[in-house]
């Protein structure tokens, strides 16, 4: 009996002692600024008018009751602040800016804010247009606050309204009307503001001479249209305006068209970018005319041997100014043509020489140029490739389609890191290993003669490179003539030997000096090139690699 009297009272005490401490443990109600640190806003003021700020107080815990706390600057805070983030912040004048110093959560509530009126006009006036720094701390007299979110750095930043063209038609622009037949040609030349204007703006738009430098000309406003003054009606931000080209009398030549945006409202700041310095072309050279020994289409293309003035164009009629952008060839103008020297042979084994030779019409102000490609030792000329195609190729290669053009993109590697993309490998012929890798090649219509047709292994591994070829002639894809010592048994011809592609070691790796497998076709001038690639030196031979191909008149 004694045992169930005391399991009675045991649990009359701890019901007891539920019922008097329902509430231990529970969180007080406490305040915190849920964005604590840092709080910015940029404000774009063009009506000077207060501006009010919202600084907002949150309450957390159990009970949710009426909350009493207060706000004020801490500067402490601020110094403390730019000492952790090795800033240099000051505060601003507590005369600038005004708040309650007390605030209330009412109960059942969770937050409220504290308006801060900004005297912006009082502020510009003194300080003028920046970013200013209010520290705030909240805390209270007899409610709890969460230390670690009471504090609140606000930068608030004060900047004028920035006029700008809209759109891309602003700074330096160039357009080519060579093959433009039209009348007429339109450029949108909209002002755009980054707020809504609180006024009537006035914009200007005013030729600027300054932008025109020495030698360049400047469009007779004759030839084009645009309005010098609109008006941005209050509560807009565009206002349209438009540049029209008079292209059908517009002379031929080389023109500047400066215009830049301006405004006499001194409440809005003009973008570096709000002007527009327009280079428009028209016509072409026509008074100069390439040719010379050299000349192939597009290019002039030179052997390896220096060269002593050699006629690249007749510039009849123009006075001109001659330019090249390379120290190892010369250009000029004598006798009304144009002409280069090349001091010096070109010595280096694996690497072509570059240059381009630009002519400007001193009139007109129009340019012309042309590449000039000297060749390597031993190449003689090669054939300009940039008037090459593939016209035909086995269905075994059709994978690597995408990759033909890296057979005569004039590049191969100096080095490991360059050879990633400079070779093609053709793989696809596993299912019978005796058919050939075939491609044809297109020269172009324009192609000069040549005798020589070569093969540039993958200089970073050389190993899979053809034992055999057969290279056929044709100038219609249907009638073929098989060149080479064997044209009238296999039609084969030995390509590389292991020696050629080792350099006479046991290593097929990075043989960047350069190595070409020159085949003697005798004089040609056929259009297409038929190559037939066999087995390589790879295991079963099946694998083809090549960095590039060269047809060249050696």
């Amino acid at each position: 009996m004694k045992k169930y009297i005391s399991f009675i009272f045991l649990v009359l005490l701890l019901v007891s002692s539920c019922t008097d401490s329902k509430y231990d443990g529970m969180i007080d109600d406490t305040a915190y600024i849920a964005n604590s640190d840092l709080q910015q806003k940029t404000i774009t003021l063009m009506k000077v008018e207060d501006y009010v700020y919202e600084v907002w107080i949150h309450k957390g815990g159990f009970f949710q009751d009426k909350f009493e706390g207060t706000i004020a600057t801490d500067n402490e805070y601020l110094i403390a602040y730019n000492a952790s983030k090795e800033t240099d912040y000051t505060m601003l004048d507590e005369k600038y800016y005004s708040f309650e110093k007390n605030f209330v959560i009412t109960k059942g509530a969770n937050e409220t804010s504290v308006p801060l009126t900004l005297k912006t006009s009082s502020v510009l006036e003194n300080l003028g247009y920046g970013t200013y720094y209010i520290p705030l701390a909240i805390g209270s007299p007899s409610q709890n606050i969460f230390d670690e979110k009471s504090n609140l750095l606000l930068a608030l930043t004060l900047k004028q309204p920035i006029l700008s063209i809209d759109g891309d038609n602003k700074g330096e622009v160039f357009i080519d009307f060579a093959d433009d037949p039209t009348e007429t040609h339109e450029l949108d030349m909209n002002s755009v503001l980054d707020i809504e204007t609180t006024e009537n703006l006035e914009i200007i738009y005013s030729i600027d001479p300054t932008m025109v430098l020495e030698g360049e000309n400047i469009l007779d406003p004759q030839y084009y249209t645009i309005a010098k003054n609109v008006t941005m009606p209050e509560g807009e931000q565009v206002a349209a305006n438009k540049l029209v080209i008079k292209l059908a009398q517009m002379p031929r030549g080389r023109w500047i068209i400066p215009i830049r945006l301006s405004t006499p409202n001194d409440k809005v700041e003009i973008a570096n970018d709000a002007y527009l310095k327009l280079t428009a072309v028209k016509g072409t050279l026509d008074d100069i005319q390439w040719g010379g020994d050299y000349l192939q289409v597009n290019e002039i293309v030179v052997s390896s041997d220096a060269l002593v003035e050699k006629l690249i164009a007749t510039a009849q009629g123009v006075e001109a100014n001659i330019s090249v952008d390379a120290d190892w060839i010369d250009a000029y103008g004598k006798d009304g043509n144009v002409y280069i020297t090349i001091p010096q042979a070109n010595t280096i084994g694996n690497l072509e020489r570059v240059a381009t030779v630009t002519i400007l019409d001193k009139g007109t102000q129009l340019e012309k140029s042309i590449m000039v490609r000297q060749g390597m030792p031993g190449y003689g000329i090669g054939l300009n490739k940039s008037l090459w195609s593939i016209a035909d190729f086995s269905s075994n290669t059709a994978n690597k389609q995408a990759h033909f053009t890296r057979l005569f993109d004039n590049f191969w590697p100096a080095n490991k890191a360059q050879s990633t993309n400079s070779y093609i490998e053709l793989t696809d012929r596993a299912s019978n290993p005796s058919d050939p890798y075939i491609l044809t090649f297109d020269l172009g219509e324009e192609h000069i003669g040549y005798n020589s047709f070569g093969i540039m292994p993958r200089l970073q591994w050389t190993e899979p490179s053809a034992k055999r070829v057969k290279i056929e002639v044709s100038d219609d894809l249907t009638n073929w003539t098989v060149l080479g010592p064997n044209a009238a048994t296999t039609g084969t011809w030995d390509a590389f030997t292991r020696e050629e592609l080792n350099g006479g070691t046991t290593s097929y790796d990075d043989k960047y000096y350069g190595i070409v497998h020159w085949f003697d076709l005798g004089d040609q001038n056929k259009r297409y090139i038929r190559l037939h690639s066999y087995e390589s030196y790879r295991t079963t031979g099946q694998n083809i690699c090549m960095d590039e191909v060269f047809v060249n008149k050696r």
